[in-house]
């Protein structure tokens, strides 16, 4: 089968360290719980579309030291021995050499594939357009919107649970998953009806 994993805060840490960043660099005090809004910078007036904090934080050590989810590393390389990996993330493609540099990091002897999508800088098709173009069998995701829009592009998704989908709409074709060792369970239930 292919499998389509998001990255950022389904693979590895991303709010945590962005937010000791972030904080660092403007002085202020945020925490991983006060980011109950995918857009939480953008919702409390801190940031706009058009900054490039983001993509600074991708140059630092803050984002090179980043972490791996609880359970991901081991989880990625037992699903990589039967399936094909796509890791797609909404990441630019600006920062793809970092992207694939952390990857690696983690996943040394792993065959997968990195797509950027288009979901946020335009520069690509969409996630759901992605899957349904390469046949994706599960796709699992953490940012509500693109949960729903794969869900609706008749794609199955696991959504990770996380404090901003706690209110995603409910789909026949998305299952919540809190950890990987839920993630693990559900694909071999699907091979098992394969």
């Amino acid at each position: 089968m292919k499998i389509g994993i998001d990255l950022d805060e389904v693979v590895m840490e991303l709010i945590k360290p962005f937010l000791d960043f972030y904080n660092k660099k403007y002085k202020k005090n945020h925490s991983f719980e006060d980011w109950i809004s995918y857009d939480f910078l953008r919702d409390i007036g801190e940031i706009s579309e058009s900054s490039n904090v983001f993509t600074e934080f991708f140059t630092t050590d803050f984002y090179s030291n980043a972490k791996l989810i609880e359970g991901a590393e081991q989880a990625i390389k037992e699903i990589g021995k039967n399936h094909d990996i796509f890791f797609i993330t909404s990441r630019s493609k600006k920062i793809n050499k970092q992207t694939e540099e952390h990857l690696k990091k983690f996943f040394p002897e792993l065959s997968f594939t990195l797509i950027h999508s288009g979901d946020v800088f335009g520069e690509a098709k969409t996630k759901a357009e992605i899957c349904n173009d390469l046949g994706i069998c599960f796709y699992l995701e953490d940012n509500p919107d693109f949960c729903l829009n794969c869900a609706e592009n008749n794609i199955n998704v696991f959504v990770f649970d996380r404090p901003w989908n706690k209110n995603i709409k409910d789909h026949q074709n998305i299952t919540r998953v809190f950890s990987w060792e839920d993630i693990l369970e559900k694909i071999k239930e699907a091979e098992n009806v394969r």
